[in-house]
């Protein structure tokens, strides 16, 4: 087993190993107000959410036509899933290269369109935000040709960036589903190796120590 898929392994007990499903309140979202093909005026971004025990998520929607949860729904039941086939590399080319540069709303706003261009479209279909199934069309019907130019830039600049991704996976990449609202998707980071050794190792003296015992 090479070092990715330990990665991959050992980072999914942060999600997968909880339980089938996870409950979560949504507290708020910080992202853009765009319209596209599928969306009017909606703002995307990033939606943070707490679980039962006070631990924050923040995930990206994958169902731009579904409504999400709201505070006032109170705690929601998700069932953990994933992604596969063209998907699953380019979210996770996506995530690599681009999440951990996400630092305000705008930027999560484009990030958001990224992740719709890629669940939108088709396996083997170019990623091009003016074409396809999924289609960004402006930010504001006030906002200048310059301004929706330039967002799209920076989305299309997250898009290349996953499309180019060829280094380790850095996030355990998790689906989140919904009966009643929007699915969601939310990465994990993966520990650093010196991490794994360190996990190993612990795990390797817990079991030297039980044989002593025994």
């Amino acid at each position: 087993m090479n070092k990715t898929a330990i990665a991959l392994l050992l980072g999914s007990l942060g999600l997968a190993a909880q339980a089938a499903d996870l409950s979560l309140t949504y507290t708020g979202k910080s992202g853009q107000s765009a319209y596209t093909n599928l969306t009017s005026r909606f703002v995307g971004g990033a939606m943070h959410y707490l679980d039962s025990q006070g631990k924050s998520y923040e995930a990206f929607c994958v169902e731009p036509t579904q409504s999400h949860a709201v505070a006032a729904d109170g705690a929601v039941s998700y069932t953990l899933g994933s992604f596969g086939g063209d998907q699953a590399q380019l979210l996770q080319g996506l995530f690599s290269s681009s999440y951990a540069g996400l630092s305000t709303a705008y930027q999560r706003g484009a990030f958001q369109i990224a992740v719709w261009e890629v669940i939108g479209e088709a396996s083997g279909t170019p990623l091009d935000l003016n074409a396809g199934a999924f289609k960004f069309l402006y930010l504001t019907r006030t906002s200048t040709a310059a301004d929706n130019s330039a967002f799209a830039a920076l989305a299309s600049s997250y898009l290349t960036a996953a499309a180019a991704y060829v280094g380790p996976a850095l996030y355990d990449i998790q689906r989140l589903s919904s009966s009643s609202f929007q699915d969601l998707v939310v990465a994990t980071p993966v520990p650093e190796p010196s991490s794994y050794a360190l996990l190993l190792g612990g795990l390797g003296l817990v079991a030297f120590v039980k044989r002593r015992k025994a």
